[in-house]
């Protein structure tokens, strides 16, 4: 199979942009309805969780699509590292938090956290 061509890239970094759309878009929405959500009876620690969770969907959609895309493209060596990687960080941030008593916000943040951090690889992945 021959390397990737410039309209396959092209098609690929669209679908990721469409994807980082959608994902700033649920982000948005956790934020309103954490804002508004005193109005339906939320509480207070509840919105917290909403807030923290907020940059989750920017960074976790477009990785959740990278590994498939790396395939498509003849790459799944580097796909496969990646999709261990993200699995590794997400575990992790979920479950030290956890092990170490921390609230729900703070196992919601960490997550948010690991997902920006495993989307820092996007450049490495693309390249």
């Amino acid at each position: 199979m021959a390397g990737p061509t410039k309209a396959r890239r092209a098609i690929a970094a669209t679908h990721l942009r469409v994807l980082h759309a959608l994902g700033a878009l649920v982000g948005v929405g956790f934020v309103a309805f954490a804002v508004g959500g005193d109005r339906v009876g939320v509480a207070p620690e509840d919105a917290a969780v909403w807030l923290w969770l907020a940059p989750l969907p920017l960074f976790d959609l477009p990785m959740r699509a990278l590994p498939n895309l790396l395939v498509i493209e003849g790459r799944a060596a580097t796909g496969a590292r990646l999709a261990i990687g993200k699995s590794v960080v997400s575990s992790a941030a979920t479950l030290v938090p956890v092990a170490l008593g921390a609230p729900l916000w703070g196992v919601a943040a960490c997550g948010s956290l690991g997902a920006a951090v495993v989307w820092l690889a996007l450049p490495w992945s693309m390249a």
